[in-house]
């Protein structure tokens, strides 16, 4: 058994592990290795187990060994249980109390660092009166809301499996554009200009990078990089000095505040309010949190019985799923449904529908 063997250590160090570990192969023991270094296992292993809570969501062997599937199957992980399991802990433990399934949903830990964030002021306001001042408060949140906004945008690419480093240098590239068109003096047309080349210029930069990735089989992390560092050059050509005021009409728009609250941090959480509830009560919504979680379906062995060649959509299982938890199947349905998805698909004792299988489906939230 190898825990985290490289982990903080040289590359020569990590070179001579890895030496080791095959020579003790070669010699016919078979070793497993607990890694999270995706790469690492891509090299290292044969078969590859992917665990999530203790619960294994993935298998992968042979030429499906590579750092992308391994990744993807983490980022995508979510709890799943059968229908009889769902049902036995349901008999067992009842139904969880309101608090106790608050805790089991993903803003649970928003509980925490709103409580942290809290005592963090009480503490600064203790060592400075001024430190809760409204000019303070405004300066926090304005600051706070540009970070929102760039926020709103990444949790989409989080949601479909990836990230995105270019978000900063892409911020920046935006400004300097904005430099030569949004100044004091310049008619609203041109005014206007600059703000439809800046949201050109941030949608030619997301589908280079959804093209690198989707068509050209680079990684989020390795395609997002060379866009990072890209748009760090591009920006320096076209502004090497600090060069350019902003209007300060639009400056003024930006900056306006209701009290010490900023009117952009208050737009701000009436749109995070608007995408939370689109996420959790709309089928866009489920879609879009099932996009990369759940591939469409194709042939392979299934519990129900046989593989088909037949390909279904996932979304009407997944929306029907997330919002009454049981769905029949049909015979077909039931055979071309893969054993390791996002729900598991098993024999049911008493068969609710003509395949004689059912959907049980508990996210983690």
């Amino acid at each position: 058994m190898a825990d985290e063997p490289t982990q903080g250590v040289d590359v020569g160090a990590r070179a001579e592990i890895y030496r080791i570990l095959r020579e003790i192969t070669e010699s016919g023991t078979p070793i497993v290795v607990n890694s999270s270094d995706a790469a690492e296992l891509e090299g290292l292993c044969d078969k590859v187990v992917v665990l999530s809570r203790g619960r294994v969501v993935r298998t992968l062997t042979g030429s499906d060994v590579i750092e992308a599937n391994i990744v993807s199957a983490a980022v995508s992980a979510e709890h799943h249980v059968d229908a009889e399991e769902g049902d036995r802990e349901s008999r067992g433990a009842g139904a969880p109390s309101g608090w106790r399934h608050f805790l089991q949903t993903d803003n649970a830990p928003a509980v925490p660092l709103a409580v942290v964030a809290i005592l963090l002021a009480l503490y600064g306001y203790a060592q400075n009166p001024n430190f809760l001042s409204s000019f303070n408060v405004y300066n926090t949140l304005i600051l706070a809301t540009a970070l929102g906004f760039i926020g709103l945008g990444q949790t989409i690419a989080l949601l479909l499996g990836g990230v995105d480093l270019s978000v900063g240098p892409l911020a920046g590239f935006l400004v300097v554009v904005a430099s030569f068109f949004v100044n004091d003096g310049q008619p609203w047309t041109m005014i206007a200009a600059g703000f439809l080349l800046m949201l050109i210029g941030a949608i030619v930069v997301g589908a280079i990078n959804g093209c690198l990735i989707r068509f050209a089989s680079f990684t989020p992390i390795a395609a997002t990089l060379a866009m990072y560092i890209g748009l760090q050059g591009v920006s320096f050509l076209l502004r090497d000095v600090p060069d350019g005021y902003i209007n300060s009409s639009v400056v003024e728009v930006i900056t306006a505040q209701l009290g010490p609250i900023p009117a952009a941090f208050i737009v701000l959480a009436l749109g995070v309010a608007a995408t939370e509830y689109a996420l959790r009560n709309t089928r866009a919504g489920w879609q879009l949190r099932c996009s990369h979680a759940c591939p469409s379906r194709s042939s392979s062995p299934s519990p129900c019985g046989p593989a088909t060649a037949a390909s279904i959509s996932p979304m009407p299982w997944h929306w029907w799923s997330m919002r009454r938890g049981v769905k029949p199947a049909s015979a077909a349905e039931c055979a071309a449904a893969p054993a390791a998805s996002r729900f598991a698909v098993t024999p049911a004792a008493q068969p609710p529908g003509p395949g004689g299988c059912a959907h049980r489906w508990r996210p983690s939230s």
